[in-house]
């Protein structure tokens, strides 16, 4: 054996070199990394005779595959898959004693640890990598530069106090290396032992189990200037099984179980899960038959996972202060904490959230915190060189932020170990000695949201005397960390671990139960919603996946329309209609940048929303708004397990009708206080009219995420040797499957719901600094009907070399009154702007009561409209516009807009006359609309909303003819005519916009010289008001027309560039001639 140990003396200097040269070559060959340490020493110098110097470039890069599974009383209900790169970029200007971290004492100390996050290839490709960079390192550093500034001038300013100086401590460098890991993710038995798990109850029709598991692979890298490279796998996952039911008053009650692990194949078996399961549904059913606690001061016990929460609260805030107090008797002798980041394991516990290095590249340290009751040290980041306190490796953040002291993992011991029984006779003690009526015994719990105090999910009220503990809830402790500290009185011996957050950041916590001798309890009752659904039947005989989703779908509506109509209100209006809307789809959406991959995410997407209305035809509760009012749609199970639908629809349908009895009363408090001509706005709300029903399937495959990954990268692709570019991404976003829906009226339908939206972005600095930024967006139904790659290819070259056109040019100075000629993209720009998002617009409104937030105080909304309009001039006499619903192509280009029947079940018309010769004849409206009898209806439309499909109005196929048509040539001699009438050198022709700052600007503009003809590239510094009066200045047109597909939202103004469906968008297509001369715009106004 010794001659064994010699031996492993001599090799170990070998295996050590072997392994770090191993892990060195791993390094090289990880190209992410390659290109951040390249690029951080190329920038980082680039400011080496900059006149503010940069002393520290920190970038931080996450890499992350996240898996989201859901599971819900034995069914599969979906989830999610998304993977993407992200990247944030830290500057420091001027010195390690003075830099722009400096704090002020104002808002700007918050802000500035706030910082952005940018989308990267996720293959690490080296030419868009350095793009992102380069532009975030400039963002970084002018927002370093104007904050340094503003702190030197602070520390001139001899009126305010000034704080300590020293900012940073800059360590020695770290290289840390582990390979990338890509554990094997087994689905289907994930999903089985989900569905093990929650069907395990016993009473499944009292209560309801879901389990929610989400895994996150996080590979994370950081490169600073100052020579640290640092790559580490960080993976973590999380299951949280939540129990729900309704007390036996009516209060809502939930019980959540979390269990972390580092990857989901150390989770339980389903098996071990589903005994948990039972073993909480035991426990829910004393607090389905608990009480309301009572407010007292007394003493409070807690066990299991409420320790840790208790630490949470009373110790952690202590920890972060600026100045905390350290040496300082905080507990009573005989406790112990440590943070220990770096550890994995404890005892029996895992800890999924350690970690060797933290978020500024410092090596996590074991740390003695309190030292038998006192607090001799707390956890430091590299920015406690403030406060004389160098880094222990507790710098953590999320990616974006500026990493802060967080706890690592706390082990808290104590010397004087009770068991629980004893814990527990100490607390019956306490009580006794104190004159108490009663104490608390807690065992779950959770902060509130602003961290105020415990809020108590499982607890009993105790007695002193022989009386049996009861269950009770709406129990929230509170009390000064300070005090509560000094109040432990005892503490147990067996560790319960829990994962808890502080700002976002995880971290664990193993403790034992703990007695406080006083604490303060409050009662705060939960509202009660006292449930008028009958209890639900269930039918064994149906089973899963054993008929067409179609027919269970329809089944399960109509049994839940026939149960509802015939309920007995319990004392309230009856519900007179109900309505179902089930959605059967897939999401996918994929973001790509110079052919590489950036960010992918696949959802499927299967719920149901629901509208009942009381009341009747006449008056309902319809345009209703406020706080709790919007019922959101709600998830169905993946499989066709009719009870599990009906359950659902049961539940969302008894909702709804509490909704609707509300809305119901607050609508006939507000007509009360209305005046007459007010009220009849309000009045009728007809829903009668000619309806359809029709099934129509899907004529498309399945989505094929792959192929759509490869649409994006190769459109992409062609940004890539476009090297003037500050910026490009292509963004294909897909939505496909089949809407259900059926009605109390008799309307039911299937038809199917089918978009592509392929979204081209590029941007590019001017000579001035001015970031130019051009966004295209081409809509399909399917991949199936675009026709070839090499066209979108040629969109991207095109915007690139526009881009490139018009950074050179000059910027138009001064108003502008004049003709204008808008051609190409921003003919539809404007033309969907005006008509249909700006307000008013072509939209029949239908006044909405809203409630406010704060008081409930209802007041009427009412959009401007164009309804006291109709039959009157609006508009140019050469404008003709109808709505072409019905039409499915023009000119061989599919019309994305076209419909059979609209979201209510309205056919749609073949030709609907809304201006004629400029009058306005009619409205867009859905079956509802109220403002009179012109409306066009079959308006209510498909839309889409985070992914999710959502109704809302608006037009379908807009074609929009001029009377006055001609060729190119007139119509630009005609223009230079316009212009020179008015004394004016130069007209203005408009070739693109882009909707900004609340309007649309200009992005592409040319003058045209009167006399020569000369057309010259321009820019306008700002965005100008068009709407649709602007309309009435129309006097030509070109002959040919274009076809655009694209989406359009009725809240104009509101775009923040989000490329997911971010709001309600509807798709439209628009019919529009290649060119539009106005005779005069006077809003361009140039703001000095």
């Amino acid at each position: 054996m010794a001659r064994l140990r010699r031996i492993l003396r001599l090799l170990l200097p070998c295996l050590l070199l072997v392994a770090n040269g191993w892990a060195q070559s791993s390094a090289d060959e990880d190209v992410l990394l390659r290109t951040l340490q390249q690029q951080v020493d190329s920038l980082y110098h680039s400011f080496d005779k900059a006149v503010d110097p940069v002393y520290l470039l920190s970038v931080r890069v996450e890499k992350v595959d996240d898996y989201h599974f859901l599971s819900a009383m034995g069914d599969d209900m979906g989830g999610s898959w998304e993977r993407n790169a992200r990247m944030s970029v830290q500057i420091r200007v001027g010195s390690g004693e003075i830099d722009n971290y400096y704090p002020l004492g104002d808002a700007s100390d918050d802000a500035c640890l706030q910082g952005k996050v940018y989308d990267i290839p996720l293959d690490g490709n080296a030419a868009a990598v350095a793009q992102v960079l380069s532009q975030a390192t400039q963002e970084a550093y002018q927002e370093a530069r104007a904050r340094y500034h503003r702190v030197l001038a602070a520390l001139r300013d001899i009126s305010r106090p000034q704080a300590k100086r020293g900012d940073f401590v800059l360590e020695p460098a770290v290289t840390y290396y582990e390979p990338p890991v890509a554990p094997l993710i087994r689905e289907e038995a994930l999903r089985q032992s989900l569905s093990t798990c929650t069907r395990a109850l016993v009473r499944a029709e009292a209560y309801e189990c879901t389990a929610d598991l989400h895994f996150q692979n996080v590979r994370s890298y950081l490169v600073t200037s100052d020579g640290t490279s640092i790559a580490q796998n960080n993976p973590l996952t999380l299951l949280t099984v939540t129990l729900t039911a309704t007390a036996d008053d009516g209060t809502p009650l939930a019980l959540p179980k979390r269990y972390e692990r580092t990857l989901p194949e150390e989770l339980p078996l389903g098996e071990e899960l589903a005994r948990d399961v039972q073993a909480q549904e035991k426990l829910l059913e004393q607090m389905c038959r608990a009480c309301v606690a009572s407010a007292a001061v007394c003493p409070v016990l807690f066990e299991e996972q409420a320790a840790t929460v208790y630490w949470q609260y009373a110790l952690v805030p202590l920890l972060l202060q600026q100045n905390p107090p350290l040496e300082t008797q905080l507990t009573p002798a005989g406790w112990q904490v440590v943070s220990n980041p770096a550890i994995n394991t404890f005892q029996n516990a895992v800890f999924p959230a350690a970690y060797r290095y933290d978020d500024e590249g410092q090596e996590a340290e074991r740390v003695q915190l309190l030292e038998n009751g006192r607090l001799v040290a707390v956890p430091d980041a590299l920015a406690s060189s403030r406060y004389l306190r160098l880094s222990n490796g507790h710098g953590r953040a999320l990616l974006g932020c500026h990493p802060m002291p967080a706890p690592g993992n706390l082990i808290i011991t104590c010397r004087d170990a009770l068991s629980s029984e004893a814990l527990r006779a100490r607390l019956k003690q306490a009580i006794a000695r104190q004159g108490a009526e009663f104490g608390y015994r807690v065992s779950t719990a959770a902060l509130d949201e602003q961290n105020h105090s415990v809020q108590a999910l499982v607890a009993w009220k105790v007695y002193a005397d022989n009386r049996p503990d009861e269950p009770v809830y709406g129990l929230k402790l509170s009390g000064s960390p300070r005090v509560l500290l000094s109040q432990m009185e005892a503490g147990g011996g067996m560790l319960t671990c829990a994962g808890l957050e502080c700002e976002g950041v995880s971290y664990q916590c193993c403790t034992p139960g703990l007695l406080i001798g006083t604490m303060e309890a409050l009662a705060v009752a939960p509202a009660k919603r006292t449930p008028i659904k009958p209890a639900l039947t269930f039918n064994p005989e149906k089973g899963e996946d054993d008929e067409d989703e179609a027919e269970v779908f329809f089944e399960a509506m109509n049994d839940d329309i026939r149960q509802a109509l015939a309920t007995d209100g319990k004392g309230y209006d009856k519900a007179y209609y109900v309505s179902h809307l089930i959605t059967d789809a897939q999401q996918c959406q994929v973001e790509s940048s110079m052919g590489s991959t950036v960010a992918m995410s696949v959802c499927p997407v299967r719920d149901v929303s629901t509208c009942v209305l009381v009341g009747d035809e006449q008056f309902n509760n319809d345009n209703v708004e406020g706080e709790g009012l919007e019922m959101q749609p709600v998830s169905l199970p993946l499989n066709n397990n009719y009870n599990h639908i009906r359950r659902v629809l049961r539940t969302q349908t008894d909702e709804a009708y509490k909704t609707a009895v509300r809305q119901f009363a607050e609508k006939e408090q507000v007509l009360q206080l209305l005046n007459d001509s007010v009220r009849r706005l309000l009045q009728p709300n007809s829903r009668s009219v000619q309806t359809k029903n029709i099934t129509l399937h899907s004529m498309y495959n399945t989505m094929e995420p792959n192929r759509l990954e490869n649409l994006a990268n190769a459109i992409s692709s062609a940004f890539e040797k476009q090297t003037f570019l500050t910026g490009s991404r292509v963004v294909v976003d897909a939505f496909q499957g089949s809407v259900y829906f059926c009605a109390s009226d008799g309307v039911r339908y299937e038809q199917p719901v089918n978009l592509l939206r392929i979204r081209l972005e590029a941007q590019a600095q001017a000579a001035d600094g001015t970031c130019l930024r051009d966004v295209r967006e081409r809509l399909y139904r399917n991949l199936g009907d675009l026709d070839d790659i090499a066209s979108l290819q040629a969109l991207a070259a095109q915007m690139a070399e526009e881009l490139h056109t018009w950074m050179e040019a000059p910027v138009w100075n001064g108003d502008y009154n004049g003709p204008v000629l808008l051609e190409g993209e921003a003919v539809t720009e404007m033309a969907a702007y005006a008509l249909v998002e700006a307000q008013p617009n072509l939209l029949a409104p239908q006044p909405t009561i809203r409630l406010n937030p704060i008081d409930n105080h209802p007041h009427l909304a009412r959009a401007t409209s164009l309804a006291s309009r109709i039959d009157r001039q609006v508009f140019s006499r050469a404008m003709d516009l109808d709505a072409l619903d019905s039409r499915e192509a023009y000119s061989g280009t599919p019309l994305v807009g076209s419909s059979v029947i609209d979201a209510d079940g309205v056919p749609v018309e073949e030709r609907v006359e809304i201006v004629r010769r400029g009058e306005l004849i009619s409205l867009l409206g859905g079956r509802a609309s109220v403002t009179n009898g012109n409306n066009a209806r079959g308006h209510r439309r498909f839309a889409l909303r985070e992914g999710r499909l959502a109704v809302a109005s608006g037009p379908g196929v807009l074609e929009l003819t001029c009377h006055s048509t001609l060729p190119d040539k007139q119509l630009y001699k005609m223009l230079r005519k316009r212009a020179r009438a008015a004394g004016m050198r130069y007209a203005l022709i408009i070739h693109k916009t882009i909707q900004e700052d609340g309007g649309c600007k200009p992005l592409y503009v040319s003058k045209i010289d009167v006399s020569s003809g000369k057309i010259t590239p321009v820019r306008l510094a700002d965005p100008f008001s068009f709407n649709l009066f602007d309309f009435v200045q129309m006097e030509a047109s070109a002959k040919e027309k274009r076809v655009s597909n694209r989406m359009v939202s009725p809240y104009a103004g509101e775009g923040n560039g989000d490329v997911r469906f971010s709001k309600e968008e509807v798709p439209c297509s628009f019919i529009l001639p290649e060119k539009i001369l106005f005779k005069n715009i006077n809003t361009l106004k140039h703001n000095n």
